[in-house]
């Protein structure tokens, strides 16, 4: 038994290298001495992402200037989670390329910039609606009727959860504790500005004034 099951971890072992190294052929990563070669694409920025469209203008730099200004000389790494920030407010979401662009300016690698912006939700590496609804279902707002809000939510814009709609108004999607619960349901608007007691009943009124305070 302890042969078999030596012989099994062996087996995977070497799959899992073989697998490896079939990856390295396919992508042309392996060069005719038997070396790895990693190839940067032609015209291609930092991760891989066109960096043409994704540069800061000049009020994003400022601002992340100022953020920059608060923490210690040479500590510029500090100010990334503000940084993103400020990209996406501009960019209205976070392209590689627009990532690429805040690690360049801090001086820090892109895969830092990028590891900061995957784990945390209120980054958006996708498209977006010109307004983003964000509602917390976790449990204390799920029991106090975040589920009919959503549905309400559904209903009203005509999408579901993760999706936009067809004129880009509009993004609705799902989101974590946002530490309201005494105030659930709770909903963040455009990643900022969080409303609570937003019950099932007053998903339409509430959705009107949105787009009243867009007319002012």
């Amino acid at each position: 038994m302890l042969f078999l099951g030596r012989l099994t971890a062996d087996v995977g072992i070497f799959v899992r290298y073989l697998a490896l190294f079939w990856g390295l052929l396919a992508r042309g990563g392996l060069s005719s001495g038997g070396g790895v070669v990693w190839r940067r694409r032609r015209g291609r920025g930092i991760m891989g992402a066109e960096k043409d469209s994704a540069a800061l203008s000049a009020e994003s730099r400022a601002a992340i200037d100022r953020e920059i200004a608060k923490y210690p000389a040479g500590k510029k790494a500090s100010a990334v989670m503000s940084a993103l920030r400020i990209a996406q407010k501009e960019k209205r979401w976070l392209s590689r390329g627009t990532i690429a662009a805040v690690a360049e300016y801090l001086d820090i690698p892109a895969i830092r910039a990028y590891e900061v912006a995957t784990f945390y939700n209120m980054y958006d590496l996708k498209p977006v609606g010109r307004r983003k609804l964000c509602l917390c279902t976790n449990l204390p707002c799920a029991l106090r009727g975040a589920v009919k809000t959503k549905a309400a939510f559904e209903e009203c814009l005509g999408i579901g959860a993760g999706g936009t709609t067809e004129d880009g108004e509009w993004t609705f999607t799902e989101g974590e504790c946002f530490g309201a619960c005494g105030d659930a349901p709770a909903v963040i608007v455009d990643n900022e500005k969080m409303h609570a007691r937003i019950t099932a009943e007053k998903v339409p009124e509430f959705l009107e004034m949105l787009r009243k305070s867009d007319k002012k």
